[in-house]
């Protein structure tokens, strides 16, 4: 069954283009879009997606509050944030509200497809220029004593799930991570379970977070 996905972007021509993007993909089904962050809500209710590929930055509610709605719905889907500009200040507040991963515009058609697919199998997708932003969001506006905080829930993980850890931040897949530590699919899934549950947080790109503010430098360039 393909995966059902809804598009949110002020942008008609970024929106015209992606969906045809998606579309030409058979394990892609685009269910319906909105031309700003204030139709998000409504939208998912009235389509049920699997995944909300949401522009960041909108004239009337920007992707960061739509993103945060979208996520206190119940059973909701998983957002996949699209940026433009590499200044974009706006990531940490993403992540928080619930952003599953981090796309730009910029990207290729098939690694745009690529990171939806991604992100609907449950992975977590950060570009490199969204980890640096991630990182800098950490470093430069989060108040005194979160590196202490992180520091002190880092340190809970086993060497493994501190292994795995490591490599989610660095933008791994689950089947990536499996293939580089020699386990399988299903051992991945139960120590991002665990290591969110001990790191206090909901979404893999929450562990880049918390590990980069705990002072691990992520493997941006793969």
């Amino acid at each position: 069954m393909p995966i059902r996905v809804a598009l949110v972007d002020d942008d008609a021509l970024s929106r015209g283009s992606i969906e045809i993007i998606l579309n030409a993909n058979p394990d892609i089904d685009v269910v319906g879009v909105a031309d700003d962050g204030d139709e998000a809500v409504s939208l998912v209710q009235r389509t049920r997606p699997d995944v909300v590929l949401m522009d960041l930055q909108m004239r009337r509610v920007d992707g960061v509050t739509a993103t945060r709605d979208i996520r206190a719905l119940p059973s909701p889907p998983e957002v996949l944030v699209m940026t433009v500009w590499d200044t974009d200040e706006y990531i940490g507040r993403a992540i928080t509200a619930g952003a599953s991963g981090f796309i730009t515009k910029s990207f290729a058609p098939d690694d745009i497809v690529a990171a939806v697919l991604g992100v609907a199998d449950g992975g977590a997708v950060l570009s490199a220029s969204a980890t640096r932003f991630a990182m800098d969001a950490v470093r430069g506006r989060e108040p005194r004593g979160t590196r202490r905080e992180a520091v002190d829930r880092v340190a809970t993980l086993t060497e493994r799930e501190l292994q795995v850890a490591r490599l989610v931040s660095d933008g791994l897949t689950n089947e990536e991570v499996g293939a580089r530590l020699y386990i399988s699919l299903n051992t991945v899934k139960q120590h991002v379970s665990d290591i969110s549950r001990k790191l206090a947080v909901h979404k893999r790109a929450q562990i880049a977070v918390v590990m980069t503010a705990s002072g691990y430098e992520p493997n941006i360039w793969g």
